[in-house]
């Protein structure tokens, strides 16, 4: 018996796509280049990660955070599902910056970032698409500067539409801001697996679980953009 995939829908992309649905056409995102390698004198090490919180609503929450993260190496951490409202850029009690973005009328979804106090000065901006999408801009060096974008992508008893759009958004940031190197990350809300086809550059060959359709999405889009 064979079975028929079912047709992706199409993502944003830099390469191969002529139009997505905003009207934007790509013009070559080449995704992070490892020019470190080619220019030691920027050479620098960041410990950069990405948390689902659940919940950071309350100042025992976000507290509890900073406690937490006394006990690793961190320089930027990309926060999801904060369930904060509204948008506030704050100095915490260790000094490090806490950026958010959340609803106005209630307490879903949210993204952010935590800055370590020893990098804060290297910020350039904070930025929002919504409450589910947040970027942060650091100059690494006079030459050099590094875009991070955080996501929270919907779980999947939403619309397929509402995911599109939401690639849709995180492309338009990756083409607007011109930087040396590009890290999206977050919860997409998908089960990528492992390698599914040869031809595949942005996924190894070891991964948990099987891929889903909402796998297949965020593996397109990484496929597109060239990321990894």
């Amino acid at each position: 018996m064979t079975v028929q995939r079912k047709p992706r829908p199409s993502v944003p992309s830099s390469s191969g796509q002529s139009k997505v649905g905003n009207g934007l056409t790509g013009e070559g995102a080449e995704g992070a280049k490892n020019l470190w390698k080619k220019n030691k004198s920027c050479q620098q090490k960041l410990n950069i990660c990405t948390y689902n919180t659940r919940t950071l609503v309350g100042e025992d929450k976000l507290i509890d955070l900073e406690n937490e993260l006394e006990h690793i190496n961190w320089d930027i951490v990309g926060l999801s599902e904060i369930k904060r409202r509204g948008e506030e850029l704050v100095e915490l009690r260790s000094r490090s910056m806490f950026y958010y973005k959340g609803r106005d009328n209630d307490s879903n979804s949210g993204v952010g970032f935590l800055v370590n106090k020893n990098i804060k000065d290297k910020t350039i901006s904070y930025r929002n698409s919504g409450d589910r999408i947040a970027q942060i801009i650091i100059q690494l060096t006079e030459r050099y500067r590094l875009q991070i974008i955080q996501v929270y992508a919907p779980t999947t008893n939403h619309d397929e539409e509402e995911v599109i759009e939401l690639y849709e958004e995180v492309y338009k940031l990756i083409e607007e801001e011109k930087t040396h190197f590009k890290i999206v990350m977050g919860d997409f809300n998908a089960q990528v697996g492992k390698k599914d086809d040869e031809k595949e550059t942005s996924v190894g060959n070891f991964g948990y679980k099987k891929r889903n359709e909402r796998g297949d999405l965020l593996v397109d889009f990484a496929e597109a953009n060239k990321l990894k």
